[in-house]
């Protein structure tokens, strides 16, 4: 279908995006075709592709991963993207997105990632904190026993940080106390962008280099302080491998793309969990949340 606007982002979740139940809706359909044809051995299978079922980060990310691109594919037959990203994780699936990455070295990635952060754990976990400011958040996470991180920033009031676990009881008290809605403890075994990866990070990048990527198909945004790359994969690469260590904005990502001109987010996420948080970001910004087969008539048009 020819494309009549020039304004469409296609956006990639992160390892939350595990659904609570299989995806029946998804089971005899090309995106399941899609999906086994690329899965990997330590990719769950998709019928079984529920929290319940997945036993690590890494089989979180690796389902994730083929599941959002098996669902950007099936897209491609209602609209190409103008520009491509991803929450933390879902930047291994923009960069297959943006055509410098095949499947298999997305997933190559991911899993190098993941035996980096198993071997360099800091015995940290991720918290989710809702209705605080992060000014605030970070304010008492350096006030802590164990100083904690602020990992990614959602908007101005919704943050997650990485602390740790015996702090736990104590940061949600102050955080309470000082009139935030909810904590939330993240199912993640293992704390991610925090400054004890950086060596990961480096050996990420390394293996990037390796590969030697072609350039961009597709511009991509990335990057603590968010860049729009039109071409340069070893730039993407090095944004990528960063993030590891370092605070997600994904507020300013999204701002980014907007003073790019961007219109329409397409967000290829089963529990449109990154679609509320776009939203809340910002009602003004076109979001269609791709999570049934139904969603893909939103795309209709564009």
């Amino acid at each position: 279908m020819a494309k009549t606007n020039t304004n469409i982002a296609f956006l990639f979740p992160g390892q939350g995006a595990v659904p609570e139940t299989p995806l029946s809706g998804f089971f005899s359909t090309s995106i399941a075709a899609t999906y086994d044809k690329f899965a990997s051995p330590e990719t769950p299978a998709l019928r079984h592709f529920q929290q319940s079922s997945i036993d690590s980060d890494k089989s979180a990310q690796l389902g994730v991963f083929h599941l959002s691109l098996a669902m950007a594919l099936e897209a491609l037959d209602y609209c190409q993207p103008d520009v491509v990203s991803g929450y933390s994780s879902g930047l291994y699936a923009a960069m297959v997105a943006a055509g410098c990455l095949t499947h298999k070295q997305g997933n190559d990635a991911i899993e190098l990632a993941y035996r980096g952060v198993q071997g360099s754990s800091t015995g940290y976990v991720m918290v989710g904190v809702i209705g605080l400011h992060f000014a605030k958040v970070v304010e008492i996470l350096n006030q802590l026993p164990t100083p904690g991180e602020l990992s990614l920033v959602n908007n101005k009031s919704q943050v997650i940080v990485s602390i740790s676990q015996a702090d736990l009881c104590l940061f949600q008290n102050r955080c309470l106390a000082d009139e935030a809605l909810k904590i939330v403890p993240l199912p993640f075994t293992y704390p991610y962008h925090v400054a004890g990866l950086a060596g990961v990070s480096a050996d990420l990048n390394v293996f990037f280099k390796s590969l030697h990527l072609p350039p961009l198909l597709v511009p991509m945004v990335a990057g603590k302080n968010p860049e729009y790359i039109h071409r340069d994969a070893t730039r993407i690469a090095s944004l990528v491998a960063e993030q590891l260590h370092q605070t997600v904005y994904w507020n300013k990502t999204i701002q980014c793309l907007v003073e790019n001109g961007t219109k329409t987010m397409v967000v290829f996420d089963p529990t449109a969990t990154l679609t509320r948080i776009i939203r809340w970001i910002s009602r003004q910004i076109n979001t269609i949340g791709i999570s049934t087969m139904d969603d893909f008539n939103q795309l209709r048009g564009l």
